[in-house]
């Protein structure tokens, strides 16, 4: 037995082990072989035995009550956990029975063993035990990983030395070992010492390989090489081909012939452009030893720090060998996950074990004082504590590992007798769900994806033990009646007879799966559709259908129908830019699927569908109008009519940014909920919210158990979690709930999540825990009070259900009526010096949505840089005309993405909303003002509103485009070309500003006041953003410009309405996939038509062979480059011949403006000039036939040049009501 090894405890006799090992050592081969038949090898991962998880045949048989027996087995110097089926725990228990006789049990608990115990094999007086000792042991490990590095709440700031200690920490995952700040020319380094002298081989790079979008920024890397540190030298830069690493293709490796003599080596970007540095692993190899790395475990440093950067070193002040083994464990600790499992070596602190024990029997001293106090008997259960503390206590740090974990876990009974006390815990039976979880990238994004898991798993009836002595026993619901797949969800009945669920059919594995997976992928993957089990029966039944649809999380309403995320809706994310990224709508059905309707209409998604105690549907709404996609996530509800969605809580918070599966707490105003970040998936803390303090106060969420905190998961992404994490909360009272918890710090065990009993003193205690699955959504097994059911307030869905397809604008489905009672209400602070500053207008405005295509996948919106600041393509309903007292009462059209923007008499923007609305058809909904909460009490009113008194009106468009999707190109570059051209173009402009420039709406961006994409979540302020404020305007209006510019009353207002929607460029999205080259078009009526399958897109791209020998006889005498002369965007699009660079040097007398001295083409009959010209007619035609995003919205509206028909062009008919192009 290695020495200092411990186990957990065990009965009292002194033979006890030594049987035990060999019974398990005979079990151990049964139950531990591979898929073939052949035991583990010595230092390889088991398998378990308790089923293939991955076959049809893996659920048990129907009836059958399943207990499971750990067994720990140490591989070398490290332990595993083995699941035994029951028959295999029953034949070695019977075995134990009957040569120890009465050493089994002690009154029903566990006696430490006097003799010294090891960790050869961890024996308990009964099957499941030594699982809940076994827990404790993994609570105290998660504390020693908080105490060893000082991160009780991420304390202290994060160095770079310390986070750059992560590539060459030996763990090779894929994910990222090391993340530099996003900056130009980031840097990695690591200090070789005097071995980088002696000649340094080769350098390998494993590149991180868990995020699509970062991967390709390794490509742009260079190696540099120092004897100081201060002067470097380039000795290698990449040519641009992928990296690969640890999990997927082959990592870069680099030879140097001959050798380096170098004391440092550097991995830098180079890019001028702003970028993240992040790579898993870096290893440098010399000439003496070349199997030896040198980099490993030498100091580090990287040029800057991120969000996501971490201490990787024990910050505790410990002894050498102590610290040494410290750092084995933390790095150990790190690599353990599910995508790559390794050993961990045991290593227990004895000061910090009695530190957690006693910060353990604290808790349960208040929450026996708590029970006392609603009358609760405790009897000596503090006396137990007391006395268990003491003796813990009492033992010396340095005593015997075993000895030390003998006396704890002994304390950790104690406290869990007081915790199964508490009067609410009065439950008999769960209902839960296992399923292997997906390694998939744990963003919000991934809830609604179907790789959340792989196929096993089933439906789970627990019976609890109710002394709290065992983990009771489970019985199995579905029994392998479905297609291979897993559980999505699923809600018990009222009358706890029936319960819905979501399955998704699929045999593929993503317990190992690398990256997230694409598009491709999800073609492959069978449908989610929604079932009801009958269990006094033991029927199921289908309830939804449809090709790639996957219907996830439902939940029973108050009047039977059921309601259930789904990705039908066929809407792309906004940020991700992978080929697969959709996100899930809420959609509710009658019991027989009929009736199907989309609830919602939010384009960045909706997630978890609860019903509340009032009949509402409580859901995580994420949504980023012109703000970060990182907040907010906040707790919305609407009727389950999908009329009156509101906030609850969080839709204006930075802090905290994630409010999910919020449920109500019995006898209570309260809710419980899961807190957390964007990059958590649904893991969190657990928080009790408290609506009344208000949607935007932070302390209105408070942490159940103390010492947990969501500011350890706050701000930006936060991938790792010291304090575990907590999920699926069901509230037995204020102060209890039953959730799943995984103490694992990463997010990658496919069978982390346990059932636990949590209470608000912060005890935490399993109830049940698969070895080979994942426990999700524990409910108690009992009937419940039905709510109430709300009349419907909107028309009732069609007949017909939704499509599964992309919608483009056009409304067709019906329009709801707003009315609002003073637009004043909240702008007390605004001052308006003029009557025509004051608010005038109220806009409609709509965010579009991005489609996704089930044939080609995702479309982008964000793909021309980081300096796009919108995130979907906009478009103007229409303005209402304010009453004198601010009302209006105005119909919208039903089921788009609205949001409003006040204006005032000149159309300029006094302030932006930065949320959304959306309306049912049919529904009326009344608001006070701007930005009104839920708490305010409206302004007092003398009658009724003016607005109210009259019809509704149809807001109405006062651009110039009307109600399309506004483009850039086709609506505001015309007006810059009429009026600056003159002067903002050529070799010299004007203030260095070309209006011809491709990048001008990108420059002109910077110039209107735009609301930035990753804005925090806060309320926009007045005149915050837009065209009030502007530069563009200023500049447009000072004394230079207001004499000389000549523009439109209507120009004026499309100019400010471009600024003040947020100065978008294109009027849709960009195809992800490779393949598809044309972007998609939009009918006369608003439909997306995808293009055909051969169709293309041609930029203007102009031939060299043609340009450059012209430019060496006719131009290079004066311009040293032919791309300072022949730039693609002086081509005139409409007018070829009137392209600055054909008039510049003809003659004026040819037509030409002789800007060129001397004069180079004297007439249009130049063979030089008429080359040129038939150039770019040829081109410019071929743009026009195959239009990209800039010139398809022009193409649409007819604006394509009569001489492109007569060579062939472009030619349109009306097919239907499509548009259909022809070449």
């Amino acid at each position: 037995m290695p020495a200092g090894k411990a186990g957990p405890a065990r009965r009292a006799g002194p033979t006890s082990g030594t049987l035990f090992r060999v019974v398990a050592r005979w079990l151990v081969p049964l139950g531990a072989r591979d898929p073939l038949g052949r035991p583990p090898e010595n230092g390889s991962r088991p398998l378990f035995a308790s089923r293939d998880c991955f076959s049809r045949g893996a659920v048990p048989k129907c009836g059958m009550v399943r207990s499971y027996c750990p067994v720990s087995l140490f591989v070398g110097k490290y332990r595993w956990r083995y699941g035994l089926h029951e028959e295999a725990c029953m034949r070695f228990l019977a075995i134990c029975w009957g040569v120890l006789g009465a050493v089994l049990c002690s009154n029903g608990r566990c006696v430490a063993d006097q003799t010294q115990p090891d960790w050869d094999i961890a024996a308990a007086n009964c099957p499941s035990r030594a699982l809940i000792d076994n827990d404790y042991v993994e609570q105290f490990l998660l504390y020693q990983i908080r105490a060893l590095r000082d991160l009780p709440a991420r304390a202290g700031p994060v160095s770079t030395a310390a986070d750059a200690m992560g590539a060459v920490d030996g763990i090779k995952d894929g994910k990222y070992g090391f993340h530099t700040g996003r900056e130009p020319h980031p840097w990695w380094q690591v200090d070789l010492g005097d071995d980088g002298l002696q000649g340094i081989e080769r350098v390998v790079v494993y590149n991180r390989l868990d995020y699509p979008p970062g991967i390709a920024n390794a490509t742009r890397l260079a190696i540099l090489t120092s004897n100081d540190g201060h002067t470097w030298t380039e000795r290698y830069r990449h040519d641009g081909r992928p990296i690969g690493g640890a999990i997927q293709d082959d990592p870069l490796v680099v030879r140097f012939a001959p050798q380096v003599a170098a004391r440092w080596v550097r991995i830098q970007l180079v890019s001028d452009e702003p970028l993240w540095h992040h790579l898993d692993q870096v290893e440098v190899y010399g000439s003496a030893d070349s199997q030896k790395n040198l980099a490993a475990g030498r100091p580090a440093d990287q040029s800057s720090i991120s969000p996501w950067s971490v201490n990787r070193v024990v910050a505790m002040d410990l002894p050498p060998e102590q610290r040494r083994a410290a750092v084995e464990w933390l790095t150990a600790m790190d690599a353990r996950d599910g995508l790559n499992p390794r050993p961990v070596p045991g290593y227990f602190h004895g000061p910090l074990l009695k530190q957690y024990g006693a910060l353990c029997a604290d808790r349960g001293r208040v929450q026996a004082q708590r029970l006392a106090q609603q009358g609760v008997p405790i009897g000596d259960g503090v006396a137990g504590i007391d006395d268990a503390d003491r003796r813990l206590q009492a033992l010396p740090d340095d005593a015997p590992t075993a000895r030390l974990l003998d006396a704890y876990r002994a304390l950790r009974w104690a406290v869990r007798d007081i915790v199964w006390r508490h009067p609410a815990w009065d439950v008999e039976q769960l209902v839960f769900y296992t399923r292997r979880d997906g390694l998939i990238f744990p963003d919000v994004s991934s809830i609604g994806l179907p790789w959340v898991g792989s196929p096993g798993g089933d439906l789970q009836v627990l019976t609890v033990d109710r002394t709290g002595q065992t983990l009771g026993s489970v019985r199995p619901l579905l029994n392998d009646r479905l297609s291979p797949g897993h559980v999505r969800g699923f809600d018990l009945h009222f009358d706890a007879r029936r319960l819905v669920f979501a399955w998704t059919h699929s045999d593929k594995e993503f317990s190992q799966h690398p990256v997230r997976p694409g598009h491709e992928t999800f073609l492959q993957m069978g449908s989610g559709w929604i079932y009801e089990l009958c269990l006094d029966s033991d029927t199921i039944r289908q309830i939804t259908s449809g090709r790639w649809v996957h219907d996830a999380e439902p939940a029973y309403l108050a009047d039977e129908r059921i309601v259930f995320m789904s990705n039908r809706s066929r809407s792309s994310m906004q940020c991700n830019q992978g080929q697969h990224e959709i996100h899930p709508s809420l959609y509710a059905c009658e019991p027989d699927g009929s009736r199907l309707e989309r609830l919602d209409n939010n384009l960045t998604g909706d997630y978890n569908p609860r019903l509340l105690d009032d009949g509402r549907i409580g859901y995580m709404r994420w949504e980023y109008n012109e703000r970060s996609f990182n907040n907010p996530h906040a707790f919305w509800v609407m009727r389950p009519d999908g009329t009156y969605p509101e906030p609850v809580y969080g839709q204006h918070l930075s802090r905290p940014i994630m409010h999910t599966n919020a449920r109500n707490i019995p006898n209570s105003r309260q809710a419980m909920l899961v807190v957390s970040q964007h990059y958590n998936f649904q893991r969190g803390i657990l928080g009790v919210l408290d609506p009344s303090r208000g949607i935007r106060e932070p302390s209105a969420v408070q942490p159940l158990l103390p010492w947990t905190s969501w500011q350890a998961m706050s701000g930006m992404p936060t991938t790792n979690a010291e304090q575990g994490w907590f999920a699926d909360p069901w509230p037995l009272a204020e102060d209890l709930a039953i959730c799943t918890y995984d103490y694992s710090p990463d997010q990658y065990q496919v069978n982390g999540f346990g059932l636990y009993l949590v209470d608000g003193s912060g005890n935490q205690e399993l109830i049940f825990r698969d070895p080979d699955f994942s426990s999700h959504h524990p409910v108690p097994f009992r009937p419940r009070t039905r709510p109430p059911v709300l009349p419907r307030s909107c028309d009732p869905p069609p007949v017909q259900s939704p499509p599964t397809s992309p919608i483009g604008y056009q409304n067709k489905i019906g329009e709801g009526v707003l009315l609002l009672s003073d637009v004043r209400a909240g702008l007390e602070a605004a001052s308006f010096e003029t009557p025509e500053d004051d608010a005038r207008y109220l806009r409609v405005s709509e965010s579009l949505v991005l489609p996704y295509f089930s044939d080609v996948g995702q479309t982008v919106y964000r793909h021309d840089g980081s300096d796009i600041e919108n995130w979907t393509p906009k478009r103007i309903i229409g303005d209402v005309l304010l009453q004198p007292d601010g009302s209006a009462h105005f119909t919208v059209p039903a089921d788009r993405s609205l949001y409003f923007q006040l204006l005032d008499g000149h159309g300029r923007e006094i302030r932006r909303m930065r949320s959304w609305v959306s309306l049912k058809s049919g529904e009326v909904r009344a608001c006070t003002g701007c930005h009104q909460e839920q708490m305010t009490t409206p302004s007092v009113h003398t009658g009724v509103s003016l607005a109210a008194s009259q019809a509704a009106v149809a807001p109405l468009p006062r651009v110039s485009w009307g109600d399309k999707p506004v483009s850039f190109h086709r609506d505001i570059r015309p007006i810059l070309d009429q009026a600056c051209l003159s002067c903002h173009t050529g070799l010299k402009p004007a203030g260095q500003v070309d209006v011809t420039d491709p990048r001008i709406a990108q420059r002109l961006q910077s110039m209107a006041a735009f609301s930035p994409a990753m804005d925090g979540a806060q309320v926009s302020q007045i005149r915050q953003f837009g065209s009030h404020g502007a530069p563009l305007f200023q500049v447009l209006t000072n004394q230079t410009h207001a004499e000389s510019l000549d523009l439109s009353d209507q120009q004026w207002i499309d100019l400010r309405a471009w600024v003040d929607l947020n100065a978008p460029i294109h009027d849709r999205c960009r195809i992800v996939c490779p393949s598809v080259q044309a972007p998609y078009r939009y009918s006369p009526q608003g439909e997306i038509v995808m293009p055909p399958a051969d169709a293309r897109a041609v930029s203007m791209i102009l031939d060299d062979s043609i340009i450059h020998p012209i430019y060496e006889k006719r131009c290079a005498a004066c311009h040293e480059h032919p791309e300072s002369v022949f730039r693609p965007h002086w081509v005139d699009m409409q007018d070829p011949g009137a392209s600055l660079f054909l008039r510049a040097p003809l003659a004026s007398s040819a037509g030409g403006s002789s800007r060129c001295e001397p004069t180079v083409f004297a007439d249009t009959d130049d063979p030089d000039y008429w080359s040129l010209l038939h150039h770019l007619r040829s081109v410019v035609a071929d743009c026009w036939r195959y239009p990209d995003l800039d010139l398809i919205p022009l193409v649409e509206g007819g604006r394509t040049p009569h001489w492109v028909d007569d060579q062939g062009g472009v030619q349109f008919e009306t097919v239907g009501k499509h548009r259909v192009v022809h070449d």
